[in-house]
């Protein structure tokens, strides 16, 4: 019988911390939407990333809110994680 820390393993490879993530989000934006955006510009928290609305311009806000489906898809491709929704 394996143990549960061995069925594990494959998971904890995929991201490693929320700094790593952070990153993935970041390139996924630029990817996906065009938009270059910082690490301290957006927060994740129980599947739903937080932008910080100060930090974008009205036509990028309005880039994010067309591709928001691509960009979230290119995220969960990218990290792994289900993210829900991209809030201002």
């Amino acid at each position: 019988m394996k143990n549960l820390s061995d069925f594990l393993k494959k998971f904890r490879v995929l991201v490693k911390d929320d700094s790593e993530l952070k990153k993935i989000i970041s390139e996924s934006f630029k990817s996906a939407a065009g938009i270059a955006t910082e690490t301290e510009s957006f927060e994740f928290k129980n599947g739903i990333i937080s932008l910080k609305s100060e930090k974008f311009s009205p036509s990028q806000k309005n880039a994010v809110f067309l591709r928001k489906k691509e960009i979230l898809l290119e995220i969960e491709k990218r990290s792994g994680k289900n993210f829900k929704d991209i809030r201002f």
